[in-house]
This record gives structure tokens, C-alpha cells and sequence, in this order.
């Protein structure tokens, strides 16, 4: 359905069109909704590559009047670090300094780093270094790309996919098996950090919000719902006024239809049975 095709329908079931604002909001509360009503989904795979640390130093203490030096068997480090200290990242005669002071937090660094070279820590304070990691490989020239060195990665699917709406059921990988160590929670996938494989994951999305900048906008409706959501706009518009009558009948038409739909469909359907006599 095309956002000009739903006007023309809502115009006709009101008696006149409203104006377009009003239309388009009228309308994203229609499309939440059905949504809501309604267990409409989306599947996604995800690729996760699963990189492994070459090195990784779970906790180091410093102490004042020492220098640590750690070797960089790789392309890319990550650590968290707790207090005040400097370090620098050595290659060969060439280095570059870092100071760093992350009061009582701690402060997760990343860097893409000269393999072969070396990072030396040293301080006037006490302070500490958790999960010091080095990769071997990188994937994309984004920082923010390299893990944090944690045992799990954590898989953000609301801020991924923006029709997000909650979790259908557990993840698996690409032959349908649920993996064996994850959480969901808030929108977020909790697996091991070097899980190398893809992902399936089923979820319960939302409407995508019109905007009725195109009249060639497409309306984010299930074809199956497509007839009832003007009836549902209509619905909204005539509350209020002196055709509430009318809007009250529309309404008991769209609850008549959904109910219809619900007795219809089908939201899982097992092609098994059972054999009770022996006979296959």
C-alpha cells in the first residue's frame, strides 16, 4: 500500500480528507497498533567472526618506580585501565606517548598498533590494567570495531536494527541450532567472544513510521492488515466529533476483521505427528 492509496481511503471513510500532519500521526498510532496486536516478525543473520586473542594479560598491577613493557604480537590491542599512568607504543626508534587519568572509572582503551613493536607502561601512582589484549586481525578500519578483551561479546540488536520490538526465540546458528551460551536482555545478545559463525536470530519488529514526504511512500502494513488499517485511522480521526458514531462503527469493523485474521492464522505450524498404532 502507497501512502497516497491510504489517504484516498481514509478521505472517503471520513467524508474528507484530513490534513497530511494529522494524517501521518493518525496513522503511526494505526501501524503501532496492529504491531502491537499482532506478532509481526523479522529474521536476521548475523555474521560473527569471532576474533581470538594471540595474547592476553587478564590483570596487571603497577606499581611506582617500575616500567612494564608488554610485546605487540599483533595489529590491534584493547585494555581497561583503572588511575593515573603513561604509556607509550614503541616500533622500532619510533613511539608515541599516551597519558591517561580515569579517576575512580575505568576507562576502556582500543588502538590499532604497529606489529612487532612493543607498549611500556610507567607511573608516579599506583594503577591497574585489566584484560590487556592483542588480535592478530582486524576486519574494518573502524576502532570502535576492535573488541573490548571481555569473555562475551555483547550484540546490541536495538540500536542494529531500529524495528526492533522484543526477542521471538533463542538464537541459533545456521543449522538451526540453539547456541550454547548466550543471553538476551534489553535488546542485547550476550554470546562468548569467539563464537565464529552465523547467527539466526527471530524477532517481533515495529511498524516503520511514515513521514508522507512521498505520496510514492511505501506503508509498512502486513498485506493481510493493509484493509483494516485505514478503517483503524478512521477510526482515530472521527473521535470527537459529531461523526463519533461513525468512528465507534469503524472501530467494531477493525476488531471484527483482526479477530477474523487471529482465528485464520496459524503462528507456528510442526509438520510432525505422532504414531500411536505402529503404522507410519
Amino acid at each position: 500500500m502507497l501512502y497516497t492509496e491510504l489517504s484516498d481511503e481514509v478521505a472517503l471513510l471520513c467524508g474528507s480528507p484530513p490534513s497530511k500532519d494529522l494524517l501521518v500521526s493518525t496513522a503511526n498510532r494505526a501501524l503501532r497498533d496492529i504491531y502491537s496486536q499482532r506478532r509481526i516478525t523479522r529474521t536476521v543473520r548475523l555474521a560473527n567472526r569471532g576474533l581470538n586473542r594471540v595474547s592476553h594479560y587478564k590483570k596487571i598491577e603497577c606499581i611506582v618506580g617500575h616500567e612494564y613493557q608488554l610485546p605487540i604480537n599483533g595489529v590491534a590491542i584493547s585494555m581497561k585501565i583503572h588511575g593515573s599512568a603513561t604509556y607509550l607504543i614503541r616500533n622500532g626508534t619510533d613511539f608515541k606517548v599516551y597519558n591517561v587519568d580515569t579517576g575512580n572509572e575505568i576507562q576502556l582503551v582500543k588502538l590499532f598498533v604497529p606489529q612487532g613493536g612493543a607498549m611500556v607502561f610507567w607511573t608516579h601512582y599506583a594503577f591497574s590494567v585489566y584484560d590487556f589484549s592483542v588480535y592478530d586481525r582486524v576486519f574494518s578500519p573502524n576502532v570502535e570495531d576492535i573488541p573490548d578483551g571481555a569473555d562475551t561479546k555483547i550484540i546490541d540488536l536495538r540500536a542494529q536494527y531500529g524495528d526492533f520490538m522484543s526477542f521471538l526465540s533463542p538464537p541459533t546458528d545456521a543449522y538451526g541450532k540453539i547456541l550454547e551460551n548466550y543471553r538476551l536482555y534489553d535488546g542485547k545478545l550476550e554470546i562468548d567472544s569467539d563464537f565464529d559463525g552465523e547467527i539466526i536470530i527471530n524477532y517481533r519488529r515495529l511498524p516503520l513510521s511514515l513521514t508522507g514526504v512521498e505520496d510514492t511512500e511505501t506503508v509498512d502494513v502486513p498485506e493481510e492488515y493493509a484493509h483494516l488499517l485505514p478503517i483503524l485511522i478512521a477510526h482515530y480521526l472521527l473521535l470527537g466529533t459529531e461523526n463519533e458514531a461513525k468512528g465507534k462503527y469503524f472501530k467494531s469493523i477493525y476488531d471484527d476483521g483482526m479477530k477474523l485474521i487471529g482465528e485464520l492464522h496459524y503462528d507456528v505450524i510442526e509438520p510432525k505427528y505422532i504414531d500411536t498404532n505402529g503404522w507410519a
